[in-house]
């Protein structure tokens, strides 16, 4: 759960494995949060870690792995796994938090790769 734009209130559900390492962190964040700190992710002091900081983990997690990630990256992946995997499009939305479907829609649209991959795959018989 997490307050989004315009500080509107919404719960988003997470899937097993991020639940078993939620459940792993939550246990280290008990040991280091500071009195009244009600953020789900903090830093070394106990406080709040800033959106900034949290893509900040993120980048330098994934250059250390030699990947080039982001927050963004990271959202924006997981819609377009959720839009591509059949899911109704205003369930999608709604996780996304999306106030409209034509956003979302967008995250349907064909990449370059989808468009070869398609080229690929089509056989034509002799």
């Amino acid at each position: 759960m997490r307050s989004g734009k315009e500080d509107v209130y919404r719960e988003v559900p997470s899937n097993k494995p991020v639940r078993e390492v939620l459940e792993v962190w939550l246990k280290a964040r008990a040991r280091r949060v500071a009195v009244g700190e009600t953020a789900l992710f903090v830093g070394p002091q106990g406080r709040r870690l800033s959106a900034r900081a949290v893509d900040l983990v993120i980048r330098n997690t994934a250059r250390r792995a030699g990947m080039a990630l982001s927050a963004h990256v990271l959202r924006h992946t997981c819609v377009t796994n959720l839009v591509r995997g059949a899911n109704d499009i205003v369930l999608v939305a709604e996780l996304a938090g999306h106030q409209r479907l034509e956003t979302t829609r967008r995250y349907s649209l064909p990449s370059a790769a989808d468009r070869q991959a398609a080229m690929d795959a089509l056989e034509i018989e002799p």
